[in-house]
Parts: C-alpha cells; structure tokens; sequence
C-alpha cells in the first residue's frame, strides 16, 4: 500500500495574506492623488484579492482531494483493486497540481504586494 497523505488545515495555507493586503491597502491610501502610479497599484491590490480567492477555492480542492485519497486508502486496505490504484494516483496528482498552483499564486501576490510597497 502506498504512503498515505495527510490533508493540510487549509487556514495554514492562507496565513498571513490578509495583512499584507492590508499594508499593500494602506501604502496605496499614502500616496496621494496625483501619483500616476495609483491606479496601477490599486489594480494590482485587486488582483491580489483575485489571487486570493482563487487561492481558497485551490485549498478546498486540494482538502476535498486528500479526502477522497483518505477514503480510497481505506478501501484499498481492504481489498486489491488496480483500478482504484489508479483512481487514487490521479488524485493525488490533482493534489500535488493544486497545491503548486496555490504556491505560484502565493508567489504572485507576494510579488504584487512588494511593488505596491515600494
């Protein structure tokens, strides 16, 4: 039987991003008016709060994924079934691809933040 995975808590996952958002909000709310760089900053807030939605819905895939591999584990205990083998690769392949969506993601938003900031 194959290593089993464990499913990660998916606040964990979004740690911290609510209070660079806030920061990256605050820089903007500084800058003044006639800074021809604000609408480009607030665009990118904006992505960022897309970047982090998109990222929650990545994190309850990934969850619903590992609990689906969860159960697959339990019925491969039970019985052989190559089939279900196969079902449970592909899922956890599905997991592993959300979960470096959510790091590219993660990296993007950082990214935006630290030009916002600066």
């Amino acid at each position: 039987l194959k290593n089993k995975v464990a499913v990660g808590d998916r606040s964990s996952m979004l740690e911290g991003s609510s209070t660079m958002e806030e920061h990256a909000s605050a820089d903007i709310d500084g800058w003044g008016a006639d800074n021809g760089d604000l609408e480009a900053a607030e665009a990118l807030v904006r992505r960022n709060q897309e970047l982090a939605r998109r990222k929650v819905d990545l994190a309850a895939q990934h969850s619903s994924l590992g609990t689906d591999v969860a159960q697959i584990d339990k019925r491969l205990e039970r019985e052989h079934d190559p089939s279900l083998e196969e079902l449970r690769q592909a899922k956890l392949d599905a997991m592993h691809d959300s979960a470096v969506s959510m790091q590219l993601l993660q990296e993007e938003r950082e990214a935006n933040l630290l030009a916002v900031m600066n």
